[in-house]
């Protein structure tokens, strides 16, 4: 409950000082959230069950991003880590949707 309330506050602080601003590192740390996110639902779920999950993440930090007016670079980075993880030899062993060892 105390977080809720302090949320509201800061919300309506900053509401009141001339609405809300996406700072960059508030921005890197939203995509780092959702590529760590995605790149653990691949680990756990496997390529082929995760897919549409981080299809999900990934359409999340496009919109973000796009409504915030920042450039591509975070979602390419998203993309080019998310390929990283999926050419893993690891994580293509990681067919039966196990936690990856």
């Amino acid at each position: 409950m105390f977080q809720y309330t302090l949320i509201r506050a800061i919300l309506y602080t900053t509401y009141r000082l001339g609405g809300l601003q996406m700072s960059e590192t508030t921005m890197v740390a939203t995509a780092r959230g959702l590529l760590q996110t995605a790149v653990e639902k691949i680990l756990v779920l496997g390529q082929e069950d995760s897919k549409a999950d981080v299809e999900k993440l990934r359409e999340v930090l496009e919109d973000i991003l796009g409504f915030w007016d920042f450039d591509d670079k975070l979602l390419n980075d998203f993309d080019s880590t998310i390929a990283e993880v999926l050419m893993d030899k690891h994580v293509q062993d990681n067919t039966d949707g196990g936690e990856a060892e």
